[in-house]
Formats: structure tokens, C-alpha cells, sequence
């Protein structure tokens, strides 16, 4: 089961993913050597993987939601 804090972060990534940079998981994938299997246990709260996380944070997700948002309010 997924974590509340991972799910809720992975759901904006998901949705920062699709709607502001418009690349697909086998894109981050690809770039980032994983599977895309790995990005979508990211991005449905299954995994906390840092490295998939700073992906997000390198491609500029900090600039559209706070660290508490994106933490689902544990920071």
C-alpha cells in the first residue's frame, strides 16, 4: 500500500509531468537510465525514490508547488 505522504507526491509529479512539461514516463526513463516501470511506482506513491524526485526538482517543480505541498503537508 502506498504511502499517503509518497502518493500525494507523486500524483503532483505525475500531473507536473504531463501538464507543464508534456514528456511521458518512458521519456524520464529514459533520461534517468530506469525503467519506466520505476517512474510509475514513483508517481503512484509505491517507491521514494530520491533520484526520480530530483528529476522533478532539476526540471523545475519547485518553481509551481511548495515542498509542503508536494510532501502532502509533512515538511
Amino acid at each position: 500500500m502506498a504511502n499517503n505522504g509518497y502518493k500525494v507526491c507523486g500524483d503532483m509529479c505525475r500531473k507536473y509531468r504531463q501538464e507543464v512539461l508534456n514528456v511521458t514516463q518512458e521519456q524520464v526513463a529514459k533520461e534517468l537510465d530506469y525503467s519506466q516501470e520505476n517512474i510509475s511506482a514513483f508517481e503512484n506513491g509505491r517507491n521514494s525514490n530520491n533520484i526520480i524526485f530530483m528529476w522533478y526538482v532539476r526540471n523545475g517543480i519547485l518553481n509551481h508547488f511548495s515542498l509542503d505541498e508536494l510532501c502532502g503537508g509533512c515538511s
